[in-house]
């Protein structure tokens, strides 16, 4: 009897809660994300690691002059308190702010917690946000939380989400993000009614408050009773109605990770919500979000997917929306973190389908596989290495698989590896070498033509003659791939356009001609494109009668001259996506599609969308495959050669334009985020949009004539927005409407210069970059 891989229900990815502060950034010593198998024994995440702080034990080690300092500023600043007047009050606050930023002087600071509690009720907006933000400071340490509980912090914070303007709130979620970290007050938290509380203002209109609570959703959810109650009160139907909110600049980032990052959690402890989230429609916005520019939002998505393929029923639902095709081609091109992961995700899919095994040798995941093997193969404790190993185990049960793994040197490279392994590392090794020496029975022939399990539906089967080599029979399967391959796009694109455009066009209420035209692009000329190269290529073949010379490289010479066509639809893909998400947020809309889909039984539309952008790379790998089985003196070789050439400097071409037309599209959103600005930032077609980000000014170590007067700035204005483009250094300060940005100056790359270095003043462990051009410097 034949064994195969056990993986029980699969692998499943969960993060871990999120301490932060406001004014930089710690290390933590724990990684950020955890991995469960669910064939170990299940375990529930538990609270992250403390970060390091300074022993109050060994006060005699600070300076005795700073340590006299510290105190008098916080009896000082604690007598403020005190005092009715306000402004008074908002003094002392400030001065605690202050000290705040050094993680050493919260220890001292613990005196003024019941101050700061009370001043939370003050009808000053000032003082409150004053009060929660010092109070958001001191949540940081483990030792004040038994303080902060007790002095009744939870039911002020709660109370202010309900009444403050945005900026108090803003503070206020920082405090409860910190509090949040702590089990005891995420019970506290659920007991006082704060999911409810929290669920309501994932409708705010300010996107900066959203992220915020996103953040102590994300710490909440690590307890089940905080999913249960939140999935109670509807908050999962408002949670999902978030990805189809209007978001525009960096903000819009981060909630998209948060958001995703939420997710992971949320489809880790629970069946019923997994349940609950796939009926929902999240896999098909999980499998478009795979396609996300943003690394970590695509990271999240897989460990999502991941966790949702653990069910066995959403395995087919997964493959139909993410594409095995996809999936294997993010493995192959992935890096770090992204890779063990969609290891992880293609390992579950394996276990159940055999339709991922397939794509696994159709479109280079065995290769994959194997350079990870080789790679990896010197570090035993490696996580990729032991999720790569499983994923070995696994496919290894296909007979395809099976050889092409026996042929790349699979078997010596991990008889090699056991002998240093151990543990579960080894288990992995051994199943995986037991799979690899099971005998063959579809493939004990070894013919490579007529295998039915690899022919797909329709597919023209091409007698070889008489007498044909191996190199032959191998061109026959791929023209064969080839014609069944071009079959199957062409029938997607007419689904495309007979099932869902034109009866859609029918449909006006459902959607706008805008609307229409972003959703579907140049489909329906595609359709003619494809039609007509599958019918020449069919021609093609049936006419040629000496298989063993048989050619097809002119046509692909002819076909690559229109394949250009392909810049519309590829650099409106990503807005595509967002229409039709946007649309299917509306009740009518989403019905009719689910009614289409399930009465043509086709595959879903935003699965289909992306075909398109798969194929011109498929041709590439099609015909890669070809002239490796070609040799030199074939008559079509030079064709094929040529076709292969000009069709991968299509693909290259088709990158770059997209490339270009993202530039073009973030640059012109910077450009409408910047108040005060008179420069034309797109006047130069040659410019680039890198990345952007948010940096801190840190004014003790900035000396810049720009800056005459750093008091002028606000204390918001302590955050500075930089854009980094191919040419320029854009640098803004943030206004109070989000996602506004007044212009702040415009550096010059050439003549500017960027250092790093590791700051440990002040027992604080913090990364500076030290940005200077003509006289300015700035330290962010």
């Amino acid at each position: 009897m034949q064994r195969k891989v056990s993986g029980g229900k699969g692998a499943k990815s969960v993060g871990s809660p999120q301490n932060v502060l406001h004014c930089t950034s710690f290390e933590m010593e724990e990684s950020d994300r955890r991995l469960w198998y669910k064939k170990y024994k299940r375990e529930k995440p538990s609270d992250a690691a403390p970060r390091p702080s300074v022993n109050l034990s060994e006060k005699g080690s600070l300076d005795p002059v700073r340590l006299a300092k510290i105190t008098s500023q916080v009896e000082m600043a604690v007598t403020c308190l005190g005092h009715s007047d306000k402004g008074a009050q908002e003094h002392g606050l400030k001065v605690l702010v202050k000290m705040g930023q050094s993680e050493s002087n919260l220890h001292f600071m613990r005196n003024a917690v019941e101050h700061c509690v009370l001043l939370m009720d003050s009808d000053s907006s000032v003082v409150q946000m004053f009060a929660t933000y010092v109070l958001a400071h001191l949540a940081l340490l483990p030792s004040n939380q038994e303080v902060l509980l007790g002095a009744g912090t939870i039911p002020r914070s709660l109370s202010i989400l309900q009444t403050g303007n945005s900026e108090v709130l803003e503070k206020d979620l920082l405090l409860l993000r910190n509090l949040s970290r702590h089990r005891h007050n995420r019970e506290a938290i659920v007991e006082q009614g704060g999911i409810a509380i929290l669920a309501s203002l994932l409708a705010h209109p300010s996107l900066s408050v959203v992220q915020h609570v996103c953040v102590v959703l994300r710490n909440m959810f690590f307890e089940v009773v905080s999913q249960e109650a939140f999935m109670s009160l509807g908050g999962l139907e408002t949670l999902m109605q978030l990805q189809n909110r209007k978001m525009f600049g960096p903000l819009s980032e981060e909630i998209r990770y948060e958001w995703t990052s939420i997710l992971c959690i949320l489809s880790y402890l629970s069946g019923n919500i997994r349940r609950r989230l796939v009926k929902g429609g999240l896999i098909e916005t999980l499998s478009l979000l795979l396609s996300s520019k943003d690394l970590r939002v695509k990271d999240n998505a897989t460990q999502s997917l991941t966790n949702l393929s653990v069910d066995e029923a959403n395995v087919e639902p997964i493959l139909t929306a993410a594409s095995a095709t996809s999936l294997v081609q993010q493995l192959v091109t992935s890096r770090g973190a992204l890779k063990e992961h969609t290891a992880s995700l293609l390992m579950n899919l394996a276990l159940r389908s055999d339709q991922m095994l397939e794509c696994f040798t159709q479109y280079g995941g065995t290769e994959a596989i194997m350079r990870i093997l080789v790679k990896e193969k010197d570090h035993v404790e490696s996580v990729l290495l032991q999720h790569i190993i499983l994923v070995f185990a696994t496919v290894a049960r296909n007979e395809l698989c099976r050889q092409d793994l026996l042929r790349l040197g699979a078997m010596p490279e991990l008889e090699g590896l056991s002998k240093e392994a151990s543990g579960e590392l080894l288990d992995a090794v051994e199943m995986a070498l037991h799979n690899l020496r099971l005998p063959f029975e579809q493939l004990k022939d070894h013919k490579e033509v007529g295998a039915g399990k690899t022919q797909e539906p329709g597919a023209m089967v091409l007698d070889e003659g008489g007498g044909s080599s191996k190199q032959a029979a191998h061109r026959f399967r791929v023209v064969n791939e080839i014609i069944s391959t071009e079959k199957k796009y062409v029938e997607n694109l007419l689904v495309i356009v007979k099932v869902y455009m034109e009866p859609l066009e029918k449909k006006g209420k459902l959607a706008t001609l805008d609307e229409r035209v972003k959703i579907f692009s140049i489909v329906d000329s595609l359709v003619k494109l494809h039609s007509s190269f599958l019918q020449k290529l069919e021609k093609c073949v049936r006419e040629q009668r000496n298989r063993q010379q048989l050619q097809v490289g002119q046509l692909f010479l002819e076909l690559a001259e229109q394949l250009k066509e392909y810049r519309v639809y590829i650099n409106n893909y990503d807005e595509s996506c967002d229409v039709l998400m946007e649309c299917m947020a509306r009740p009518a809309f989403a019905k009719w599609l689910e009614e289409t889909s399930q009465m043509f039984q086709t595959k879903s539309l935003s699965s289909l969308l992306i075909t398109p952008i798969q194929r011109i790379p498929r041709y590439c790998l099609l015909l890669t495959d070809l002239v490796r089985h070609m040799e030199e003196d074939h008559p079509d070789y030079a064709h094929v050669s040529q076709a292969l050439q000009t069709i991968s400097n299509i693909a290259d071409y088709l990158e770059e334009e997209k490339q270009k037309a993202y530039s073009i599209s973030e640059i012109g959103l910077m450009q409408k985020s910047l108040i005060g600005n008179d420069y034309d930032f797109l006047e130069d077609s040659r410019r680039r949009f890198i990345r952007q980000g948010a940096f801190i000014l840190d004014p003790a170590a900035t000396h810049a004539t720009y800056f005459s007067n750093l008091s002028a700035l606000s204390k918001k204005s302590q955050y500075l927005h930089f854009w980094l483009l191919s040419d320029k250094l854009v640098m803004g300060i943030p206004e109070k409407k989000d996602s506004q940005f007044r212009l702040s100056r415009i550096f010059e790359l050439k003549s500017l210069s960027v250092s790093k270095k590791e700051d440990t003043s002040e027992d604080l462990k913090k990364f500076v970059l030290c940005i200077s051009s003509e006289g300015c410097i700035l330290s962010v």
